[in-house]
C-alpha cells in the first residue's frame, strides 16, 4: 500500500452519476450503482483484466445506496423510487431480481445485511429504518415496528461486527443507535448529537469497540 496504482483500465458503462460501489467478500465482482438506475456487475477476478457481466436494470430513479451479504449471494439496492430490491447474484452471470420492498414514505438510502445474513436494515429519507428477515430471500418478512424518532434523513447505516448494534446517520447532526441482538424487539440506545452540521458516514471499527462519523463540516467524531 506504499504504492498504490491502477489496475487495467477504466471500466465504463454506468452513467452518470456512479454513486454507489460494493465488492463481493471474496473480491470477485464489483457492483456499480448509478443515477441511471443501473448497477453494472464486473468479473474482477482478475483485476488487470476486468471483463463486463449482465447490468440489472432496477429502477427509473436513482440508485441511492448498494449492499453484498456476507455469503455473496444477495445483493441489495436502495433508489429514489422509495424501493429496496433484492438480487441473487449467486450466479453473477445470471443475476436475477428475487424481491422488491416497499413501505417508506420517500427515499430509500442506504441498506445493510447483519453478519450472519438473516436479517435486511435499510434507512430512509424521513428517519425511518425499517428491518426484514431473509429466511426466505424471495419473501422477506418485515420483522419489526418502523424504527423512527431521527428528525433527519437517513444517508448512511451499519451494523457492528457482532450483529448486536445498528447505527444511522442522519442529516440532523445526530447518529441513532438501536439493539438489533433480537430483530423482533430492537431497542433504542442512544442518540448521539454531534451539535452541528448533517452527518452522511457512519462505520464501526471490526471490532465493533469504536464508532466513527463524518458530515458536511469536514470533520470526523469517534
Amino acid at each position: 500500500l506504499r504504492h498504490p496504482r491502477l489496475v487495467g483500465s477504466p471500466l465504463h458503462g454506468n452513467k452518470p452519476y456512479v454513486e454507489q460501489l460494493a465488492f463481493t467478500p471474496n473480491g470477485k465482482v464489483l457492483a456499480a450503482g448509478d443515477d441511471s438506475g443501473q448497477v453494472r456487475l464486473w468479473d474482477v477476478a482478475d483485476p488487470s483484466h476486468p471483463s463486463a457481466l449482465p447490468t440489472l436494470h432496477v429502477t427509473k430513479g436513482k440508485i441511492l445506496g448498494l449492499a453484498i451479504s456476507h455469503d455473496g449471494r444477495l445483493l441489495a439496492t436502495c433508489s429514489t423510487d422509495d424501493k429496496v430490491r433484492l438480487f441473487d447474484i449467486s450466479d453473477p452471470a445470471h443475476p436475477r431480481r428475487v424481491a422488491t420492498l416497499g413501505g417508506f414514505a420517500s427515499y430509500a438510502y442506504d441498506p445493510a445485511f447483519t453478519p450472519d445474513d438473516r436479517t435486511l436494515v435499510a434507512g430512509s429519507a424521513g428517519g425511518a429504518l425499517r428491518l426484514w428477515d431473509l429466511a426466505d430471500p424471495a419473501h422477506p418478512k418485515p420483522v419489526a415496528r418502523v424504527l423512527s424518532g431521527l428528525t433527519g434523513d437517513i444517508y448512511q447505516i451499519a451494523v457492528g461486527t457482532g450483529g448486536h448494534t445498528l447505527a444511522a446517520a442522519t442529516t440532523d447532526h445526530s447518529v441513532g443507535l438501536w439493539d438489533i441482538a433480537d430483530p423482533a424487539r430492537p431497542q433504542h440506545l442512544a442518540t448521539l448529537d454531534t451539535a452541528t452540521g448533517a452527518l452522511f458516514a457512519v462505520a464501526f471499527d471490526p471490532r465493533g469497540h469504536t464508532l466513527a462519523a463524518g458530515g458536511n463540516q469536514g470533520v470526523v467524531y469517534t
